[in-house]
């Protein structure tokens, strides 16, 4: 029993020792951070006998109340909250953070709590994103708004990320070259919200176009559906890359090319119009590959039906069956559409005559329905051959 106790009491000793040093440490950092905020705290702009750092807090105070009385305050500084802004950006986490999480399972509640008071591992981060949020009230455009908002891109806090892009969609245009690092840095946060900041921006950040296609052919996971909908939202300037990527050996590269063709086909009458105006130009490959996403645009238009009615008798057996499965999925109910299908009945090529009579016995009774109305769909440039 006394071995035991000898062995005991040096263990004791270390883990209070250990304990202790644990204290002096986080007391330390700080320090460190105390000074820090200290120097940020210097030439803040005042509003109502409130610094404006005390402003930016209440962003996050749970009553709206003073949650808008704080919008008020930031909006009223307007561009002299910036610089001040744009420091707190850039507030570090505690330099002890990481590893005093790490411990935190194993410390003792008495020295838990008040360590975690002490250390307030959270706060930074808590004070940038509300920094991002604040300039969302001004002009984030200013001088050094811009950079310090890029950098926050790369934050390890989401929430801090999401405000950032949120702040640089609002500048619009001279953020795209922020918005494209964003799709780079290999921070799934990052690509998200860059992505989503560039579709809100639209047509002006169609520079990033080759960009988002990079994302939609090379990333994995939810990037590549977002990105086909953000190359949508950037207008029909995607779609002689998205064209050369249908004829790609790899077949995950064309599934996610049509894609996103189809999405631009369904949301954008223009773009449909030129993608058929432009099919019959076009080489074999392209054109199977096209027929793929004409086939699941939805909703269908009499537009669409007839075209692919017309392309019934492609000379390639392979686009053939593809528009005809997508006369059978849908295009049932146009006006004239039977007619035009009973025309291809007289077709010189076999393959033409017999896929027509398909889709006509397929469509049955529903072919003589009257047309519903086609959706109003948004204009687009006239071409995107």
């Amino acid at each position: 029993m006394s071995t035991n106790s000898t062995r005991e009491t040096p263990a004791a000793g270390s883990n209070l020792l250990w304990k202790v040093g644990v204290v002096l440490w986080a007391v330390a950092g700080l320090g460190a951070l105390m000074v820090w905020l200290l120097r940020a705290q210097r030439d803040q702009p005042v509003y109502g006998g409130r610094p404006l750092m005390n402003w930016v807090n209440d962003l996050a105070n749970p009553d709206m109340a003073a949650r808008a009385r704080a919008e008020a305050a930031i909006r009223a500084l307007g561009t002299n909250a910036v610089p001040t802004l744009g420091r707190a950006l850039r507030a570090p986490d505690p330099p002890f953070k990481d590893r005093y999480l790490a411990l935190q399972p194993s410390l003792p509640q008495w020295l838990n709590a008040p360590l975690y008071r002490l250390v307030n591992p959270f706060g930074a981060a808590i004070r940038r994103m509300n920094a991002a949020r604040a300039l969302t009230l001004v002009e984030p455009s200013a001088a050094g708004a811009l950079d310090a908002l890029a950098a926050a891109l790369e934050d390890p806090d989401a929430r801090v990320v999401a405000d950032a892009a949120e702040a640089l969609a609002r500048i619009g245009k001279p953020a795209v070259p922020a918005l494209v690092a964003g799709l780079g840095q290999g921070n799934r946060d990052a690509l998200s919200h860059a992505l989503a900041a560039l579709g809100r921006i639209g047509p002006e950040a169609a520079e990033a176009i080759p960009a988002v296609l990079d994302v939609l052919i090379q990333a994995e996971g939810a990037a590549p559906g977002q990105a086909a909908h953000t190359l949508w939202r950037l207008g029909p300037g995607s779609m002689p890359l998205l064209y050369e990527r249908l004829t790609d050996a790899e077949s995950q590269v064309r599934d996610r090319a049509v894609e996103a063709i189809t999405l631009q086909a369904a949301n954008d009458y223009g773009t449909l119009r030129a993608v058929l105006e432009g099919f019959s130009d076009q080489p074999v490959m392209v054109r199977r590959q096209l027929a793929r996403a004409l086939r699941q645009v939805r909703p269908p238009t009499r537009r669409l039906a007839f075209a692919l009615v017309q392309a019934l008798e492609d000379p390639d057996p392979e686009v053939r069956e593809q528009v005809a499965a997508g006369l059978q999925a849908g295009m049932a109910g146009f006006e004239g559409i039977a007619a035009a299908l009973e025309a291809r009945l007289g077709s010189a090529d076999p393959d033409t005559r017999r896929l027509a009579a398909s889709v006509l016995a397929t469509l049955g009774p529903a072919s003589s329905k009257p047309a519903p109305v086609e959706p109003a769909r948004v204009e687009s440039p006239p071409s995107v051959r």
